[in-house]
């Protein structure tokens, strides 16, 4: 049976390439999901008509 052996450098290097792709891939997707609700949910512009019911009231 062969067991690979990873040296301390090593497995700090690995750890923090795992940690760093972990965070870099929830933080483009968090801005990704946010962009695209932020652009789905965006209120049409209104044209006027409420701004002439205000100044009437």
């Amino acid at each position: 049976m062969m067991i690979a052996y990873i040296d301390p450098g090593s497995g700090a290097i690995l750890l923090q390439w795992i940690i760093a792709g972990i965070i870099g891939v929830s933080l483009f997707f968090r801005t990704t999901i946010v962009g695209f609700l932020r652009k789905l949910l965006r209120r049409k512009p209104d044209d006027g008509e409420n701004q002439a019911r205000n100044e009437n009231d």
